[in-house]
């Protein structure tokens, strides 16, 4: 059975359906076993359509309107307009569109799934949040791809995904440089 998430600011948002995927449920085997929907990933790629189908079927969309990029941890994000095949997909990490039955796919590990939903505009986005794509401010450049479809910031809607956490992530001693350099008050993300 599929185990699906919902944030309490976005369900009760009239006409928008969402989800965040836990593992269970899918069709992959092996190291793959769960509901791997990775297109890039090694899994055999019959099993990730099938796992793909069954959250696209989970949330009412059509299978060939569930939509993802090829994520490369960047600032980068894309208008969709119209499904395209998964072989075509954009290299980006954000998702945004206005378009009726289109569903937005964003796949993490641990980095951090953002959603975005302007229901009085009918704009919706997707952002894979991973520090690089974080600190090159894929977040902001989501929101200014919202409002060029005409989305509001105070009529927006926005919900974080899981992800990992502080006392699990381990870095090496260069990696706050980037960030302090953002400004003193990033040193809290740090112990």
């Amino acid at each position: 059975m599929i185990e699906m998430l919902q944030a309490d600011d976005l369900k009760e948002l009239p006409g928008l359906r969402h989800g965040f995927f836990c593992r269970t449920g899918g069709v992959s085997k092996g190291i793959y076993e769960s509901l791997n929907c990775g297109l890039s990933s090694a899994d055999d790629q019959t099993d990730v359509a099938e796992n793909r189908q069954r959250v696209a079927l989970h949330i009412g969309a059509a299978p060939e309107r569930l939509l993802s990029c090829y994520q490369i941890h960047s600032p980068d994000v894309v208008t969709v307009t119209t499904p395209w095949a998964p072989a075509d997909r954009p290299r980006a990490d954000a998702l945004v569109t206005r378009e009726k039955g289109i569903a937005l796919g964003i796949l993490t590990a641990d980095c951090v799934p953002v959603l975005f939903a302007d229901t009085k505009a009918g704009v919706i986005g997707g952002a894979h949040a991973g520090w690089r794509g974080a600190i090159g401010g894929v977040l902001e450049n989501t929101l200014k791809a919202m409002e060029a479809l005409g989305a509001n910031r105070k009529t927006m809607r926005t919900a974080l995904g899981a992800c990992i956490w502080q006392n699990s992530y381990e870095v090496g001693p260069e990696f706050p440089a980037p960030f302090l350099a953002e400004g003193a008050e990033q040193k809290k993300f740090f112990k």
